[in-house]
């Protein structure tokens, strides 16, 4: 498996309105993940941005934190999306976009989250519903009129990024950090904010995309093709159908045999399409090393083996 991989960050930030204009990551392409962290001032009702997930709404006194998900379509990279409160509001966003992940939302999980008025904010623990795997952790913070932080969670060295206002009395900064962990369950250490002020904050694990244990429509080691009399000087073909691979990290071996003998030699086979049914044709020599079929031979058939790499 692989870590999913931010590739790609931005901040933004709305003053006292009710529409409120996210940017997000300069490059987004199809099938990545996108993940929106809004800190709003005060608890109002908040709607995600049209074609977003809204996975957690955390109000706390005067700081809500929003987290708004996505499978990009490919076209979002550079562009703005809206989400609205029910009364105007000051906000900051933080987004991340990536890649090598599950490919789905139920791929993003978050956890319960937590709220507090300190100086260290902290995001709770999560466990993976999936377990124990290449996972992505991310720690997501909203804080009230806080201007910056002094520093981040050390548990999250990666992908730091915030977006405030500057620190006055309507103010809100969003925040997020990363980091990669092969375990279930991700505890988060806090931040430090210069002043005491309400935050809310949440965790959120993200699937790696697993590779899928390797299976054909037949055992691994399966005789493919029907044994046919040939109609010429020899038979030259077999047809091998059905051939399906999950993923890339495979290989396919063959070989032909006759009345249940191995023959001696390869014959070409056309490789099938990985993660998709297929068709591979193997050309069968009139004459090969030490045999030699005539009219009327029965066909051979070929002995497909799929081992891992």
């Amino acid at each position: 498996m692989t870590f999913p991989a931010v590739l790609s960050t931005n901040t933004s930030v709305t003053v006292d309105n009710t529409t409120h204009t996210v940017s997000l990551p300069a490059t987004i392409a199809a099938g990545n993940f996108i993940v929106i962290d809004a800190a709003i001032n005060g608890t109002p009702t908040v709607t995600p941005p049209t074609d977003f997930t809204m996975i957690k709404s955390l109000p706390n006194s005067t700081a809500t934190l929003a987290v708004f998900v996505k499978v990009a379509a490919g076209t979002e990279g550079g562009t703005t999306v809206t989400f609205t409160t029910s009364v105007l509001e000051t906000s900051g966003h933080t987004s991340y976009a990536g890649g090598s992940w599950d490919g789905t939302l139920a791929g993003i999980e978050v956890s319960t989250g937590a709220t507090g008025t300190s100086v260290n904010p902290l995001s709770d623990a999560i466990t993976a519903s999936w377990g124990a795997a290449d996972n992505l952790f991310i720690s997501a913070l909203a804080i009230q009129r806080t201007p910056s932080l002094t520093s981040y969670p050390t548990s999250h060295p990666d992908n730091r990024i915030e977006a405030a206002n500057g620190g006055g009395g309507s103010d809100a900064l969003s925040a997020m950090a990363s980091v990669e962990s092969a375990l279930a369950t991700n505890t988060p250490t806090a931040y430090t904010a210069p002043i005491s002020r309400p935050w809310a904050a949440a965790t959120i694990a993200i699937k790696p995309a697993i590779v899928a244990t390797l299976s054909l429509t037949a055992p691994d080691t399966v005789t493919h093709g029907t044994a046919t009399t040939a109609t010429g000087v020899a038979l030259n073909t077999v047809t091998t159908m059905n051939i399906k691979l999950d993923d890339d990290s495979v290989t396919l071996a063959q070989s032909p045999t006759l009345g249940g003998a191995t023959l001696p030699f390869t014959p070409d086979i056309g490789q099938p399409t990985v993660a998709g049914g297929a068709t591979a044709v193997s050309a069968l020599p009139e004459t090969g090393t030490g045999v030699t079929l005539s009219s009327g031979t029965t066909a051979y058939q070929n002995v497909l083996e799929v081992s891992d790499v």
